[in-house]
């Protein structure tokens, strides 16, 4: 990583994203000390200091800092050094499990795979078992919300044929009662308990791994869900300077010493929102539908809170002075989330924000306009649910996946984020997809609403502004401006219409005024 710091800089000889438009090649920005200071004619900025360094752009285009409105950095820099199932089927799956258990024959250490796919092929205890008999195993489902493991890792775990399902998770079972290996939502915490966990040390560096790839990419800020005692981990990186990404960070609720206001912040690290889950997934079936899933009959999904108890929790958590980022996936999550919070007086000033926002039929878009959240949505979700989601909720409420434009129309603020590791974390991909309802050098398709396709500012602006507002830092950064942070992306390779994204490419990602 190159990290070179300028006191004084001047950008020019490319394209500017503002808020308007582009501006012409012949604008340049002057930055002091990691702050915007000037917009001008570059002849003219020129003028003002002898001191100043210049960046030729070269006719790129010049961004706001690109940044991800939803991410797991912890979790994704520790994914990168464990087995990646994406896009395997059981073959290949068993392949991937043999060659591990014939390179490491005696290792007894705990083994991990994650972006296991059963929408391509089923997992079992049993099938762990015939490759690693004697290590404990857990393969983690590709959205987080459910695993397998083996008998060993079931047996540490104290989960048993007669183990009762926890309130909100399901163990899973064959048809005579014994146990599968398959965990789901609130029952995966048994096994991972059990989990050695990383040291500080350990856990340090995964957060500068993946902070190294997603710099690479372009991502000059994210907002972070913490794992358990990773605040500490943050503010000691944050004040030896490692942090170069602005990390806006989530504590989980249940983490929450309840009554406890946000905390200080850094300088590249903010902790002032919760977190709390809703409901579950459509890849395990336990996200929260008002119709039953067409492939599980009488199965709509769970709901983790009575409408009560998340006002409650709401309440509470704005009378200590933070935010809520609430996980709803399905349409019965978003509308009780919706609901609920359009009854929570002064719900403006405090900007929750409802995360993932999948399936929103017409009539809950308005409702959640007039609930005022921000809708932080991943566009990018939509190339996998094009494959696999139309066997899950049927062709019908396939039309209601992911509707971005009509969040536009109705002037409902919105943040694209990714849900890395879940998901390709890439921010150029994201804002084609927004764009195109589509992957690159693909087609749109019928069944999820082409016309869905989002305005490519408007696609810009809820990757950069979209970011800031939801974070409550809108003054601060998200756009091309005087005063605000020197957080830049600069890009080749994109049309002049902004529409096609497929050979665009970050030629140079600057954090707080110092190119990385």
């Amino acid at each position: 990583m190159i990290n070179t710091h300028r006191n004084e800089i001047i950008f020019t000889g490319g394209r500017m994203f503002t808020d308007s438009g582009i501006a012409t090649p012949e604008m340049a920005v002057h930055t002091s000390k990691g702050v915007i200071v000037n917009i001008a004619p570059f002849s003219d900025l020129r003028s003002h200091t002898q001191s100043t360094e210049i960046i030729d752009l070269h006719g790129n285009l010049l961004l706001p800092g690109l940044c991800d409105a939803h991410i797991h950095l912890e979790a994704g820099g520790n994914s990168l050094g464990i087995l990646n199932l994406l896009g395997m089927d059981a073959t290949q799956i068993e392949a991937a499990f043999n060659l591990r258990a014939i390179s490491q024959p005696t290792d007894s250490n705990w083994f991990r795979a994650f972006n296991w796919e059963p929408s391509r092929c089923a997992v079992t205890s049993d099938l762990l078992d015939r490759y690693f008999p004697d290590r404990p195993v857990v393969v983690h489902q590709r959205d987080l919300h459910g695993l397998c493991c083996n008998n060993i890792a079931l047996k540490l775990a104290g989960i048993t044929d007669s183990r009762t399902d926890p309130d909100g998770g399901r163990i899973g079972k064959n048809e005579d009662g014994t146990l599968n290996g398959l965990l789901y939502e609130n029952a995966i915490p048994l096994v991972e308990s059990v989990i050695p966990t990383p040291t500080n040390s350990e856990r340090e560096q995964h957060i500068i791994s993946a902070q190294s790839k997603l710099l690479s990419l372009g991502l000059t800020a994210v907002s972070e869900v913490l794992e358990a005692g990773a605040d500490q981990i943050y503010r000691k990186l944050d004040s030896n300077g490692e942090i170069k990404l602005f990390v806006d960070a989530w504590q989980r609720v249940e983490h929450w010493e309840e009554g406890a206001p946000p905390p200080a912040d850094g300088n590249r690290y903010q902790l002032r929102t919760l977190k709390a889950f809703l409901d579950g997934s459509f890849g395990s079936r336990t996200a929260a539908l008002n119709q039953p899933y067409v492939d599980r009959k009488g199965n709509n999904g769970l709901l983790f809170y009575t409408d009560q108890e998340l006002r409650d929790m709401i309440v509470r958590a704005q009378n200590a002075g933070w935010r809520m980022a609430l996980h709803a996936i399905g349409d019965r999550a978003i509308e009780q989330a919706c609901r609920v919070v359009c009854t929570i007086p002064d719900r403006g000033q405090f900007r929750h924000r409802l995360e993932h926002v999948e399936m929103l039929p017409p009539g809950l878009v308005d409702l959640l306009a007039d609930s005022g959240m921000t809708a932080s949505v991943q566009p990018v979700h939509l190339l996998d649910d094009q494959l696999w989601l139309e066997s899950c909720i049927g062709a019908e409420r396939c039309k209601s996946v992911l509707p971005i434009r009509s969040l536009s129309d109705r002037k409902i603020p919105t943040a694209f984020g990714s849900d890395f590791p879940v998901v390709d974390p890439n921010p150029l991909l994201n804002i084609h997809t927004a764009i195109n309802r589509s992957g690159f050098g693909e087609k749109a398709r019928d069944e999820f609403s082409p016309t869905e396709g989002l305005n490519p500012v408007d696609a810009l602006l809820a990757s950069t502004h979209g970011y800031a507002y939801a974070a409550g830092l809108e003054t601060v950064r998200g756009a091309i401006k005087v005063g605000q942070n020197a957080d830049f992306t600069v890009v080749s390779g994109v049309t002049d219409d902004l529409v096609d994204w497929s050979e665009a490419e970050v030629q140079m990602t600057v954090c707080d005024g110092v190119v990385i």
